[in-house]
């Protein structure tokens, strides 16, 4: 007789990744100093280490309800959606961001917050949501998003690796500007 385990190692793939991925963030982070490219790279990082097709940031005007998305990684064959957007063109799940709370949609068509602007997301090629508001001295100020153009399931332990890349993103951006500031000043 044969007596074996068969382990899921899907799930400690992805749990290395994530870990790989903050700490290569950590590195590729100290090495740049401009928002585009902290951006990039973050989002390059994180969309590896989630198998997503999209993933980036998007700088929030929480009056106008609009985001400015920054450059952003795409799987091959998935269309950038660099620039500015209004969030309720996508739904109504601007209520949940602006009161901190993250936004899972594992199917667009079936979310109440998302069906009836579903098209305008599948058009985009955005299946699976997960937006993660980075929230700056009480303002709604940043928003990590990652999407999928077939259903995937989230667990609790990536939604907080998606929000500690947008608290790292968030730090460094802060940075840049208080050096930027700090140049001004000598000068």
């Amino acid at each position: 007789k044969m007596i074996g385990a068969v382990k899921d190692v899907t799930v400690t793939r992805r749990a290395a990744a994530r870990i790989q991925a903050l700490l290569d963030l950590g590195d590729r982070l100290t090495q740049l100093s401009d928002i585009e490219s902290m951006a990039s790279a973050a989002a390059d990082l994180m969309a590896k280490a989630l198998d997503a097709t999209r993933a980036g940031f998007g700088i929030v005007d929480p009056v106008n309800e609009t985001v400015l998305m920054q450059p952003q990684w795409t799987a091959p064959g998935i269309t950038p959606v660099t620039g500015l957007h209004h969030f309720r063109a996508y739904g109504s799940f601007i209520n949940d961001l602006k009161m901190g709370n993250p936004v899972v949609i594992p199917d667009v068509t079936q979310d109440p917050r998302t069906a009836a602007n579903a098209q305008a997301l599948l058009d985009l090629g955005i299946r699976v949501l997960v937006n993660v508001p980075v929230i700056d001295q009480g303002n709604f100020s940043l928003v990590v998003f990652v999407h999928h153009d077939t259903p995937y399931q989230w667990s609790n332990e990536e939604i907080a690796f998606v929000r500690s890349f947008g608290d790292r993103i968030q730090a460094a951006i802060a940075r840049v500007r208080a050096e930027s500031e700090q140049q001004l000043l000598h000068r």
